[in-house]
């Protein structure tokens, strides 16, 4: 949550880009990361990545949106597949934004990498905190009778549907990274492979945050 309050004035104008499905993931993406690896935002440039990425983006994405739906046909070994799929599309936006990654096949090898080496830190952030969150809410949703009560929390859950649940695919995208440098103690660029061009190859192969697993839940409520 602090991410959106810390620069609530300069992300007021781009406030409608940030509801919209897909494009809101993606820049999402590319405004934390400028904040975690140049300590400051713009917006504009900001925009201009996401949409660059974007065809890739919605490629990986329908990709295990469709395998998850293909899985929850399935039951119970079906649900636990589901569940990663959904994990790996929801790395997928950090993936193709952040890493550039312009392979399909390289983009879901290096998702399924992310979810595979720290499922369970996965799960709990995207899955298991959202949950329980989201549950009260939905029930406020059936049982309040009033009009302006409904809109709010309508408004609540479009909120934690498209910004906030970025943020924390985002934010727990660094927080891995953290963690892949620290296990390797060597550059990332090694562990992730060779990353392609772009405006933070340098900075986040030079020096990948270390603590945001501290900052998941503070900066995102999820």
């Amino acid at each position: 949550m602090s991410f959106f309050f810390r620069h609530g004035l300069v992300l007021a104008p781009w406030a409608p880009l940030l509801f919209v499905p897909f494009l809101s993931d993606a820049l999402t993406a590319a405004l934390i990361a400028q904040e975690q690896l140049h300590g400051r935002l713009s917006p504009l440039a900001a925009a201009r990545q996401a949409l660059l990425a974007m065809p890739r983006f919605i490629r990986l994405k329908m990709w295990y949106y469709v395998r998850a739906l293909g899985w929850g046909l399935i039951p119970v070994y079906g649900v636990i597949r589901d569940i990663d799929e959904r994990l790996a599309w929801a790395m997928s936006s950090n993936v193709a934004v952040i890493e550039g990654q312009a392979s399909f096949a390289g983009g879901a090898t290096r998702c399924e990498t992310l979810v595979t080496s720290f499922r369970a830190e996965c799960t709990r952030v995207l899955a298991t905190i959202p949950l329980v969150l989201l549950v009260p809410l939905l029930v406020m949703l059936v049982l309040t009778k009033s009009t302006s009560e409904w809109w709010a929390i309508v408004l609540v859950l479009a909120w934690f549907w498209f910004p906030a649940s970025g943020a924390a695919n985002t934010y727990l995208y660094f927080w891995i990274c953290g963690r892949e440098k620290q296990r390797s103690r060597v550059n990332p660029a090694r562990v992730l492979g060779a990353l392609p061009p772009g405006p933070y190859t340098a900075a986040y192969t030079s020096d990948c945050p270390r603590n945001i697993g501290k900052q998941i839940l503070s900066q995102v409520p999820l």
